[in-house]
Order: structure tokens, then C-alpha cells, then sequence
């Protein structure tokens, strides 16, 4: 795989530029209300999404290592999988979102779109392949009908 940074270092490394850009750019100050309500929603949709896609891989006796996607036993489907291929990531993209409401600062939502495409290229694409490879047709039928991120 091209990737060579855990998901993890990937996500705290985005948390970190969030949080540097908010030192110094408090533009959604005048929303705080809005801001905190925003926060609050999609901290509790990142635990939603992040736990129950653990949860699905566990009780489906399958990898949760994104550096192995080799090591999956079987595609699973059902659950939040239904809604998102990756809703770990998507967990993950919740949690910076909210940092950045929490924060009130607009400029760091450019991270949030930084840390989909940096995900979209060096870790999803290079899984999906491993996955096609592994699965084949039906991965394929799963791609078709569930989409990426939501």
C-alpha cells in the first residue's frame, strides 16, 4: 500500500494544524452558541460513527488494522456499512469538524478537506484495490451500492 502513515498519526497531525490555526484565527466567534451546538452534534455523530464501525469489524471476526487490509476475512455490509464504506474514517472526520466548531475557527475547516483527500488518496484507493483483489465481484457490488464516505 502507499500508505505509510497510520490513520491515527494522520488524524492527530490534522488535529494539531486545527488547533495552530485556531491560535490565531477566531473567525466564527460571533456564532458562539451555533458553534458550540454544531460541536456537540458532530463529536456525538463521530463517537455514532467511529464505534459502531468498530464494532461491526469485531463482531464480524475481521481486521480493524487499516495498514492490513490484506488480513480481512470478509466485506462487511450491514450496520453502519450500510451508510458508509469507511465510517471509522468518517468517525474520525466528524471529530475534527467538531474541533473545529469547538475551536470558532472557519479557516481550519480547510484541514478537515485536506485530511479527505490526503485519506482518499494514500489509504482508501490503496484498500479498496486489496479489497477488489481479495473480494472481487462482490466487493464490487458493495462499492456500487454504499458510498465512500456518505
Amino acid at each position: 500500500m502507499e500508505l505509510k502513515i497510520p490513520p491515527v498519526i494522520v488524524f492527530i497531525i490534522a488535529v494539531l494544524a486545527i488547533y495552530g490555526i485556531g491560535l490565531f484565527d477566531a473567525s466564527l466567534s460571533l456564532f458562539d452558541t451555533l458553534s458550540l451546538w454544531c460541536a456537540i452534534a458532530f463529536f456525538i455523530m463521530s463517537g455514532i460513527f467511529g464505534c459502531l464501525g468498530v464494532l461491526s469489524f469485531k463482531l464480524s471476526s475481521t481486521t480493524v488494522n487499516p495498514m492490513e487490509p490484506e488480513k480481512a476475512s470478509q466485506i462487511v455490509s450491514s450496520g453502519i456499512f450500510r451508510l458508509s464504506r469507511n465510517p471509522m474514517y468518517l468517525g474520525l472526520l466528524f471529530l475534527l469538524i467538531s474541533y473545529c466548531f469547538f475551536l470558532q475557527t472557519a479557516f481550519a475547516f480547510l484541514v478537515c478537506v485536506l485530511f479527505v483527500l490526503y485519506m482518499n488518496r494514500f489509504q482508501i484507493y490503496p484498500e479498496e484495490r486489496v479489497l477488489e483483489a481479495k473480494f472481487g465481484q462482490d466487493y464490487q457490488q458493495y462499492k456500487s451500492r454504499v458510498r465512500r464516505w456518505i
